[in-house]
This record gives structure tokens, C-alpha cells and sequence, in this order.
């Protein structure tokens, strides 16, 4: 873990990363076809001045907030709020495609005969019928 975590600043580390990972069969193929192209980006690394920047997440995170932050209060289930974000990101990404997202939705639907793969009250149907006491 060291050596990984500090092959990508300098040669002499990368040189030793490369070394280390001989003896793991996947790391040392993936680390071949990667390194032109990391071995490039770690020799002039020390050149780049150091940056703490989240400005790419920021831009993303408000392009999310102005999709949902109208519908704030309806994100209360996480498993519709978790599949709502992964269509967000596709959407975002240019990889969004209303005739894929109906055939997926057709064929959920078809497989449970027009019912969610998962009760919405589950909790509460579970613990039956209540009482009239």
C-alpha cells in the first residue's frame, strides 16, 4: 500500500511500483497496459502545482440539485432515490435513452405481472392485519 501510495508523484516510485507488482499476475498486466501513459503523467507530476479542487463534483452536484431540489421531500426511500440518482448520472453523462429506460420498465413490469419487485409496505404488511381493540 505504501508503494501505490506514492507511485503516482514521482519516477523513482512508479520504477519501484512497477517492481513490487511483478509477483501479482492482474496488477502486473493491468500496470503494463497502463503504464505509457501513467509513466508519462508520473514523470512530469512534480512539475504540477498542488490543487484541492472539487470544483467538477460542485458543477455536477448543482446540475442534481436543480433536477430533485423541487422534489426534495418525495426522496425519502432510498432504494427509488439511489435508482433515480443512477438515471440522473446517465442522463448527465449523455448515456440516457428514453427507449432503453421503457423496454427495462416494460419487462419489470411483465415479469411481475404488473406488480414492484418489492412490497412498498412491506413493514407494515408484514405485521398483518391490525386489530380493532
Amino acid at each position: 500500500m505504501r508503494r501505490l501510495d506514492t507511485a503516482f508523484r514521482r519516477d523513482e516510485a512508479w520504477d519501484e511500483f512497477i517492481t513490487s507488482t511483478a509477483g501479482f499476475r492482474h496488477v502486473a498486466a493491468w500496470v503494463q497496459a497502463h503504464e505509457p501513459q501513467l509513466g508519462i503523467q508520473t514523470s512530469v507530476r512534480h512539475l504540477l502545482p498542488a490543487h484541492y479542487s472539487n470544483a467538477a463534483a460542485e458543477q455536477l452536484n448543482a446540475a442534481l440539485r436543480g433536477m430533485f431540489e423541487r422534489r426534495s421531500f418525495a426522496l425519502r426511500n432510498k432504494r427509488r432515490t439511489d435508482l433515480l440518482l443512477g438515471l440522473a448520472r446517465l442522463h448527465l453523462n449523455n448515456r440516457d435513452d428514453v427507449g432503453t429506460y421503457h423496454r427495462v420498465l416494460r419487462e419489470a413490469a411483465e415479469a411481475g405481472a404488473g406488480r414492484p419487485a418489492i412490497a412498498q409496505r412491506v413493514n407494515r404488511d408484514r405485521r398483518g392485519a391490525p386489530s380493532l381493540r
